[in-house]
């Protein structure tokens, strides 16, 4: 968990962690942002049909970052990528009374691409557009002399994967070695 906020009806913040985040950034992006809408209608209009939780990925661009107290884990100036997960919170009448927002920022976060090394070998690497913010296999991230532009994608086959309803399958040249890779696009509640 790289971030926790509790809401209430208005969109105010009750709680949050880290505590020191910019609570009117973070107020304003929640309420100008698809998740935070489709949440304050499904309560607004539909309290009794809740889903358990709204899970998405959330593009964070670098003041957001900032606003939630992650700028030092700003890539490039690019910002970030996290899996969100959004749930209702309810009084004991079962009425809503405010949301929860928890998030894991994707940004050098290679643990789960640990894991899937150690089970299938694999290298991967995790794109915000076309820079990579997380990698395994290739190099360290943080090693000084590795090129993170040496794990950049075209243009053209940022495109190809877009535009793939599955799994797009190519070679990439990635760290000057060829690689046959299965690259799939993530895919937020706004598409």
């Amino acid at each position: 968990l790289d971030f926790f906020v509790m809401f209430n009806l208005q969109g105010q913040i009750v709680t949050s962690f880290p505590t020191d985040l910019s609570s009117a950034g973070v107020e304003q992006f929640f309420a100008k942002s698809e998740l935070g809408s489709q949440i304050v209608r499904a309560l607004r209009d539909h309290p009794d049909k809740l889903p358990a939780h709204w899970m998405t990925f959330m593009r964070m661009d670098a003041p957001l970052l900032g606003s939630f107290g992650l700028r030092e884990r700003d890539i490039e100036g690019q910002g970030g990528l996290a899996i969100a997960s959004a749930a209702a919170m309810m009084n004991d009448f079962d009425e809503p009374i405010g949301l929860a927002l928890i998030g894991r920022l994707l940004n050098r976060y290679d643990a789960p691409l640990k894991r899937l090394q150690n089970v299938a070998g694999y290298s991967s690497v995790v794109y915000l557009d076309a820079t990579p913010i997380a990698q395994v296999g290739f190099a360290e991230l943080n090693a000084k002399s590795f090129d993170l532009a040496t794990l950049r994608i075209p243009p053209n086959i940022l495109d190809k994967m877009a535009d793939a309803p599955q799994k797009a399958n190519q070679i990439l040249d990635l760290a000057g070695k060829r690689y046959l890779t299965s690259c799939s696009t993530l895919k937020s509640m706004t598409g």
